[in-house]
């Protein structure tokens, strides 16, 4: 049987790059209140994938909508035992040669590399996210839900200098429909917050002018205790 490799191009379903929209945002001084750390578990619960960016961003396989990430270019760290090396049918007269990594647990497959040959050194840095084989760990994924964002803005005082305005936006829920998010909350917290921080500087500038009151008050009643002249 003739058997050839088929590698399908890859897909990155990426965002595309804005850079009107990056230069708002670091404008806007955004910061995210949370290490962007993700671990993901095999179906049985072991440890699987511990990743600096979320395995939906990583570059989608057409063939079998494996997720792909090299170890050279990707900060991310594979957990797994070697498993068997088979051709895997791809279509009519064309297969592929993998190298199966399983579970160190359950031993299921969940990642898998393109191999040239069965003795193929060094072994590639290429890994496959087999579907479905992966999930997010619960824990870090309420977490996620529940992220919220800190949008920091310069604003002017009338005349008193920039007053800095903290607003919180809560992230709804992935499952949660558009129409369902409550935006009144987020419009009230804001407002609260820049409450909060006007009031903060009219107090501070308030205490700077009962200084200044103070100060020049002594003043006048040191002139007053001068020597008296007949």
């Amino acid at each position: 049987m003739d058997v050839t490799d088929h590698i399908e191009d890859l897909e990155e379903d990426k965002v595309p790059y804005n850079a009107e929209e990056a230069k708002i945002r670091e404008e806007q001084n955004q910061e995210i209140l949370e290490d962007d750390i993700f671990t993901y578990l095999c179906n049985c619960g072991a440890l699987a994938v511990v990743s600096e960016l979320q395995l939906e961003r990583l570059p989608l396989r057409k063939d079998d909508l494996s997720r792909v990430f090299d170890v050279n270019i990707h900060k991310i760290k594979p957990f797994f035992i070697e498993g068997k090396i088979v051709y895997l049918k791809r279509g009519q007269d064309k297969y592929e040669l993998i190298s199966v990594k399983n579970c160190s647990k359950c031993l299921f497959p969940i990642f898998y590399q393109s191999l040239s040959s069965p003795t193929q050194q060094p072994m590639p840095t290429t890994y496959y996210i087999i579907h479905n084989s992966v999930r997010l760990n619960k824990s870090e994924k309420d977490a996620e839900n529940e992220k919220t964002i800190l949008n920091k803005r310069n604003i002017k005082g009338g005349g008193k200098g920039k007053v800095v305005v903290s607003t919180m936006i809560e992230k709804c829920s992935a499952s949660d429909e558009p129409d369902s998010i409550n935006t009144t909350d987020n419009y009230n917290l804001n407002a609260k917050l820049i409450k909060q921080e006007l009031e903060r500087k009219n107090v501070w500038y308030a205490e700077k002018m009962n200084q200044y009151k103070k100060l020049g008050e002594n003043n006048l009643a040191k002139k007053k205790r001068g020597t008296l002249c007949i």
